[in-house]
């Protein structure tokens, strides 16, 4: 009895379909269909789609995990060249010091140098001064010598012998040597 009353109500319904313009049959066979392609779909298009998107996904995140890691590679690499440059930087003051230190010692050095080369020409100077001067004088102490000689000669009108020549030109020069 239930299902005769289940049956009734089903055809009943049925005739409601019916008398709307929809067949029952071609219902279920458009809803078998529609499960069909929502199958396919799922199966061939759906969980593709969601692979390439998780796959995606993964990029998206694993390009900003390298981003933020290059981010902090950038940071140290800032830091180490800051670091970098503050040692070349000490560095080059450390050459400048000591370039202008080798500067000072070879100045001093030539200074010196130079000092010890004008002390040497004057000293050869000097020595050369006193030379000229030795010679001159004694060119000066013969020429006199001659010079008195002839002078005697003409006071004394007689020609000297040598060895008086000699004596009196050894007496002139030690005369003229002790003014």
């Amino acid at each position: 009895m239930i299902r005769a009353a289940i049956h009734v109500k089903f055809f009943k319904n049925m005739e409601l379909l019916t008398k709307l313009g929809i067949d029952w049959r071609l219902l279920i066979a458009q809803l078998v269909n529609f499960l069909i392609l929502v199958f396919i779909l799922y199966k061939f298009l759906y969980k593709p789609v969601l692979k390439m998107l998780d796959g995606r996904k993964e990029k998206i995140e694993k390009g900003l995990r390298d981003a933020e890691q290059l981010g902090v590679e950038l940071e140290k690499t800032k830091a180490l060249q800051a670091e970098e440059i503050k040692k070349a930087k000490q560095e080059a003051r450390e050459i400048i010091e000591e370039a202008e230190r080798r500067a000072e010692v070879a100045g001093a050095e030539t200074k010196l140098k130079t000092k010890t080369e004008v002390e040497k020409l004057i000293s050869a100077a000097k020595t050369q001064i006193v030379e000229e001067k030795d010679k001159m004088m004694g060119e000066v102490k013969k020429e006199a010598a001659t010079f008195v000689i002839a002078i005697a000669e003409k006071v004394i009108g007689k020609t000297i012998d040598a060895k008086i020549q000699k004596n009196l030109i050894e007496e002139t020069i030690r005369d003229s040597a002790k003014k």
